[in-house]
């Protein structure tokens, strides 16, 4: 707990899926079901990035105005 009132979470994990966020696509192995959110986000670009398998990713929520 910061003392803001923030909280900084570094393995943050749902059940036992990683959620985490990235400027990029991610290019490491996950596990099927990740999700990565984009903390770089602007307009046509992917929300996220979800893991299929192994170094398989896909985008999911494009950015619109």
């Amino acid at each position: 707990l910061d003392p803001d009132g923030s909280v900084t979470i570094q393995d943050l994990r749902l059940g036992a899926m990683p959620i985490s966020t990235a400027s990029i696509e991610p290019n490491w192995a996950g596990r099927a079901g990740e999700i990565v959110f984009n903390d770089c986000p602007a307009v046509g670009k992917p929300i996220g990035w979800v893991c299929l398998e192994g170094h398989r990713w896909a985008n999911f929520g494009t950015i619109q105005e």
